[in-house]
């Protein structure tokens, strides 16, 4: 029986891995499809629809929260580090948003953008901050 009970805990470490995994994937896909629908409007909703993107996301997500509580699955955080990627990110996002203004008036613009500037510095200062609370 123990045999068993071990590789039942295989299997799943195997499958929360391989969820994880399938995660990183569909995350960066999702990231391609908006960059697509940013510069060319139209060119994936109209033919699939992001609700049927995100779905599996979600469902991914639940599977890798329902393994990860049933079987203490736990991993130790690693440390965020400022990097270039992070500032081509950064120029990413701040090139899809200054292209979704494109047709907006200056006062709309002249509100988004330092809303959507405080709230990327609010989410930098979360993400980045040095105290531990």
């Amino acid at each position: 029986m123990p045999e068993n009970n071990s590789q039942k805990n295989n299997l799943a470490a195997l499958a929360y891995k391989l969820l994880n995994d399938a995660l990183l994937v569909l995350i960066i896909f999702y990231l391609a499809v908006l960059i697509a629908e940013n510069v060319i409007p139209g060119i994936i909703s109209s033919h699939i629809g992001l609700t049927k993107i995100t779905l599996p996301i979600l469902i991914v997500i639940a599977a890798i929260s329902y393994l990860g509580k049933k079987y203490n699955f736990t991993f130790r955080e690693n440390e965020m580090k400022k990097s270039k990627l992070l500032l081509a990110l950064t120029i990413l996002f701040l090139l899809l948003i200054s292209l979704s203004l494109f047709k907006f008036s200056m006062i709309a613009i002249a509100v988004i953008v330092p809303a959507t500037f405080l709230i990327f510095l609010y989410f930098y200062k979360l993400i980045f901050s040095s105290d531990s609370q």
